[in-house]
Parts: C-alpha cells; structure tokens; sequence
C-alpha cells in the first residue's frame, strides 16, 4: 500500500498549542489507502493529526475553516 500502514491506525489529534484533543483507532480503507474521521466537533483553526500502525509514523497538519 501507498502509505506502508497496516489495517488498524491509532490516532492523536493536536490543537496548534500541542494540547491532545483526541486519541483513538480508526480502520484503514485498504481500497482506497484511507481513513475517515469526523471533526465536526472541533472549533475553527488548525491540528495536527499523529497516525502509528505501530511500525511506521506520520504528522498531518489540517485546517478546519
């Protein structure tokens, strides 16, 4: 796969100040090398997003407007 993450992601989600808004697990889509997360709950501005598989790692940053 595109990415190298296995089937099941945890995930931390960050404000721009690095406070820890969420943490969880998500299930990857293998077809399309995705996953999907609701943020409708989250104020305006921008996170950051840490995705393991718990061998690979990786930082996303999102705005949400």
């Amino acid at each position: 796969d595109a990415m190298g993450y296995g089937a099941v992601l945890n995930y931390q989600m960050f404000d721009s100040f690095g406070r820890k808004m969420e943490s969880n697990q998500v299930a990857r889509k293998r077809e399309t090398d995705s996953f999907e997360l609701s943020v409708a709950h989250l104020a305006r501005g921008i996170y950051y997003i840490e995705i393991t598989d718990g061998v690979h790692r990786g930082t996303h940053r999102f705005i949400k407007g």
